[in-house]
């Protein structure tokens, strides 16, 4: 069963889901008797746990209350602070304390934010994080890199305190929810550390880890073991088992795949919205024939904005290119794109499929051919990088195409890959528009920079006049004959005998290169599309992997 379905394009925003436990990164208990080293095992400590709790203390230190100097409890009040927010009623612990000698000598709270680089980063009092969970990841990311060993005195779902391990250190944070809503804030934050670091923790189990290592793993799913405990030694600070790592990739693995799996499911969800919000786009789904279920194939994909931009403005020349997808289930991307008259790259359309061949690039530049017309309309010249396949396909559908060779250079779940080239390129787009209406010349900037640099070079030609407007120029030890310029501008042969002849450069620059038609083409836009909560329902079958 052939099926295929026509959509529109466009990208993801979060369709990014999970099934982890809320104390992620930390382990419940279920996940901490796995993954706990085996140093933990017989320290003499243990873990209890409950659905809000967590609790990590020594057993000696139970009859004697050495933690009970910080149970003790005083009267709720709300915690006005500087920006004007006001806490739950809570209780003292939820005062924002700081080691600062003030309030104002302390940063004015400052917020977490997903991704940033974490080289210098500090944990401090007023710091806002979006959820009770990612506040337990840094806490957890900077425990590990830290090689700080602490103890969660309280872990509930709407507070947090934290303290070191050693009963001589007085370090101790506290954070809680704000307005009860879903922001986390650092509300205490005392004393400093004076305890050694530790090589191994706790903190760091397989869910933690796989976090971490899940870039590596979804650009190289076949990276040896050895090779991932050295990226966690030198990245987290940690010393981990071969089993834990294996362990750890193996979760990553799941999740990576997890989240390609649903963006398959709603693929033609996301098509369909494409097409709405940029009519005139074509996406083209094919499922497998081999598979009783609907089962993802190849597929084509051209917006319209780029395609009328590259019909309207550009010259007949396409660059065609083909590379590895750098996921978990492999592909190929091949794409096909043309230059504007500023040099500019103009992506006219991309193709996902299984394995690059003759097949599969027929049936790419099939549909290309048929978006922009076939060799009964235009002339068009071909540019590629010999991939396989390629030549035989071309022979095929475009006998008399002319074309050369270059190489161009991918690693997201399908739509998300597809959504950030989309979203690229819709700025890009706008980027070069308000680019050249404030540019002042009338050729393109850059094709000015490249007949400037022939101008410069022309002074060293010496241009003799054969008649019929043919020179022969002589360049160092070198002649040339200058009779049509190929590239649609004068080269430095030509610049010579135009300026022998006393004429303008500009006169002999091809239309396209200008900034009026430059312009036309740029009038064509990508226009934006909604995230996944607003996609339409498309009314195909959801798609398998």
């Amino acid at each position: 069963m052939i099926r295929d379905k026509l959509v529109g394009d466009s990208p993801v925003h979060d369709v990014l889901r999970s099934d982890e436990p809320e104390s992620f990164g930390f382990g419940v208990l279920s996940d901490f008797d796995d993954d706990a080293d085996e140093s933990y095992k017989e320290s003499g400590y243990s873990i209890s746990s409950d659905e809000d709790n967590l609790d990590l203390v020594s057993e000696e230190s139970i009859d004697e209350g050495v933690f009970d100097d910080r149970k003790k409890k005083n009267k709720s009040k709300e915690v006005t602070t500087d920006d004007g927010w006001c806490s739950d009623p809570v209780d003292d612990d939820d005062e924002i304390l700081s080691v600062y000698g003030s309030d104002d000598d302390a940063p004015k709270h400052p917020v977490y934010k997903e991704g940033q680089d974490m080289t210098n980063f500090k944990l401090m009092v007023g710091m806002k994080f979006k959820s009770t969970r990612e506040f337990k990841f840094v806490l957890s990311d900077v425990s590990v890199k830290g090689g700080i060993e602490v103890v969660f005195y309280k872990n509930e779902k709407s507070r947090i305190t934290v303290v070191c391990k050693e009963e001589e250190c007085e370090w101790k944070i506290h954070a809680s929810l704000v307005m009860g809503g879903p922001t986390f804030q650092i509300k205490t934050l005392k004393g400093r550390h004076t305890c050694s670091k530790a090589a191994t923790s706790w903190l760091a189990n397989y869910k933690y880890l796989a976090k971490k290592i899940e870039q590596v793993v979804r650009e190289n799913p076949n990276v040896k073991t050895n090779q991932l405990i050295n990226y966690i030694k030198r990245e987290c600070g940690v010393n981990v088992s071969k089993w834990k790592a294996v362990r750890a990739k193996k979760y990553a693995l799941q999740s990576i795949k997890g989240v390609d799996n649903v963006q398959y499911e709603i693929l033609m969800d996301y098509c369909e919205t494409v097409l709405k919000y940029n009519p005139g786009s074509r996406i083209i789904i094919r499922a497998r024939e081999d598979c009783v279920a609907p089962t993802f194939g190849k597929l084509y994909y051209s917006l319209s904005g780029l395609k009328m931009n590259f019909l309207t403005s550009c010259r007949p020349i396409i660059g065609l290119d083909g590379c590895f997808l750098k996921t978990v289930h492999g592909g190929q991307l091949l794409t096909a794109i043309g230059r504007d008259g500023n040099d500019g790259m103009v992506p006219i359309a991309i193709a996902i499929v299984e394995i690059e061949n003759r097949d599969t690039w027929t049936w790419f530049l099939r549909e290309l051919l048929e978006d922009i017309g076939g060799l009964g309309e235009n002339k068009w010249t071909f540019i590629s990088d010999r991939q396989k396949g390629l030549i035989k396909a071309l022979k095929d559908l475009v006998p008399d195409s002319e074309h050369s060779f270059i190489l161009e250079d991918r690693e997201k779940p399908i739509i998300s890959m597809l959504e950030g080239i989309r979203t690229k390129l819709m700025r890009k787009t706008q980027e070069r528009k308000a680019g050249m209406e404030k540019y002042p010349g009338k050729i393109c900037p850059n094709i000015l920079k490249k007949i400037e640099k022939c101008q410069d070079i022309s002074r060293s030609c010496f241009p003799v006049y054969s008649g019929d407007l043919e020179y022969q120029v002589q360049y160092a030890t070198a002649y040339g004959v200058v009779r049509k310029a190929l590239c649609g501008y004068p080269c430095c042969h030509a610049c010579a005998a135009i300026a022998h002849n006393r004429q303008k450069i500009e006169d002999f620059v091809d239309i396209c290169y200008t900034k009026v038609e430059y312009l036309k083409g740029y009038t064509y836009f990508i226009h934006a599309v909604p995230g996944e909560i607003d996609y339409c329902k498309s009314e195909s079958q959801p798609l398998n992997l």
